[in-house]
């Protein structure tokens, strides 16, 4: 039995950022930089981290950090297969712990035999991607690095973690006579404290800090105090609470599904002006007319492939309308339809 839900248009006005934010952040090229490679394996390593000996008991285990980064329940690597409809995947290794003190104390000591006193947080990586290369790690078989430092031993200013993405900058690392650009990610807060069903979970900041990685700017809500499009309109930052690249990274569930414009940056969306060929996308409203748009969390095989809305308004700006179900993306229930007017 198909869920039919009528849905008032002004309550689902929840991401103007999606085609705004793209147009001022991010030219075309980078768009198709991030398409490109925001799909099929993303290619990760995970390095642990360590302030001290012994570890603290808060800290998460090798088993627990691999099994939320690459495994197949209520890992980072099951929710990218879910959000992206089988588009993207996590794979990789983790290595580690490294302790700080010891690789601080090396690269200071050849600061100051280069009568040099300055370390800044770009040596620090470098230096742990050089002890990681020690170990025979093949760097050049990633695209993204995961620094797992739950004691925060880089006295990181954000207490929750930073990021940089490969697909706008990049992190310069010279392995072996090859220069590779990697995607950095700093995450203290790798695993939640609780669990799920048995199984360890990933913490939203390392889900939130990840998909900077990839390339993606954060979600925000349109703001105005005259209507959802009055004359003072603008984006709060970090606005939309459903998303986890807005103020949803502070929750532990449900793991909600991006919305619809950033899986159409990422291209597991197909957009309004590209051939779907029945794979999930979205549909330019030329005028009135009725419309049945299946839910963001709906599988790529739903009989419905519409996700989104899109309706032009005055000069470049857009009104993207979408419908989504709070569940777990670990969690089977019935997928329910929002029909749209």
């Amino acid at each position: 039995m198909r869920i039919m839900t009528l849905v008032v248009v002004t309550t689902l006005i929840s991401c103007l950022c999606g085609r705004t934010r793209a147009e001022t952040q991010f030219t075309s090229q980078e768009l198709a930089v991030i398409r490109s490679g925001a799909t099929g394996p993303q290619k990760t390593l995970v390095i642990l981290l360590q302030t001290y000996e012994p570890r603290p008991a808060t800290a998460p285990t090798f088993e627990d950090v691999e099994a939320v980064t690459f495994g197949t329940a209520y890992s980072l690597n099951d929710w990218f297969l879910k959000v992206s409809y089988g588009k993207a995947w996590v794979e990789g290794r983790v290595v580690g712990w490294y302790l700080m003190p010891e690789l601080l104390g090396s690269l200071r000591e050849g600061r100051l035999a280069a009568s040099e006193t300055t370390v800044t947080p770009s040596d620090v990586w470098r230096r742990i991607l050089e002890r990681a290369a020690q170990d025979n790690v093949d760097l050049a078989a990633y695209d993204h690095v995961i620094f797992c430092d739950p004691g925060n031993s880089m006295g990181n200013s954000n207490p929750r973690g930073l990021s940089m993405s490969k697909r706008v900058s990049g992190f310069p690392f010279d392995f072996r006579g090859r220069q590779l650009s990697l995607a950095l990610s700093l995450v203290n807060e790798y695993v939640e404290p609780v669990r799920l069903e048995g199984e360890p979970v990933p913490s939203g900041v390392l889900m939130h800090e990840f998909l900077h990685g990839v390339g993606l700017t954060h979600s925000c809500s349109a703001m105005s105090n005259a209507g959802p499009l009055g004359p003072d309109f603008r984006l709060l930052d970090y606005g939309d609470n459903y998303d986890v690249m807005g103020g949803y990274a502070q929750s532990i569930q449900p793991r909600h599904h991006l919305n619809a414009m950033q899986k159409v940056r990422l291209g597991w969306l197909t957009g309004t002006n590209e051939s779907s060929a029945g794979f999930p996308g979205g549909v330019r409203v030329a005028g009135t007319g009725e419309f049945l748009v299946a839910p963001l969390e709906a599988n790529a095989s739903s009989l419905n492939p519409v996700r989104y809305l899109e309706i032009p308004l005055e000069g470049t700006r857009v009104l993207t309308i979408e419908a989504s179900e709070l569940r777990q993306t670990g969690a089977r229930s019935p997928q329910a339809c929002r029909r749209v007017r």
